[in-house]
């Protein structure tokens, strides 16, 4: 199972990463970690990227809201 983290919520992205318009290279960067940062300045069109995003199995939410900076990344 290939998973990410986005906003809290840990979505398996195992079937997507093939459909992924960006290709695979570029999701590939959001396996296993949260890449709530990386998917937000990619994706600018909200409303198109929320309805795929909310297609997606999600497994469940982290126990913590994980708190990031833009210099940790």
């Amino acid at each position: 199972m290939t998973t990410t983290i986005i906003e809290n919520k840990i979505y398996d992205i195992s079937n997507f990463i093939n459909e992924h318009p960006g290709w695979s290279r570029l999701i590939n960067l959001a396996v296993g970690v949260d890449s709530t940062y990386l998917f937000w300045s990619y994706h600018l069109d909200r409303p198109k990227v929320l309805k795929v995003l909310n297609s997606l199995p999600c497994l469940g939410t982290t126990p913590t809201k994980i708190k990031y900076q833009k210099s940790e990344l």
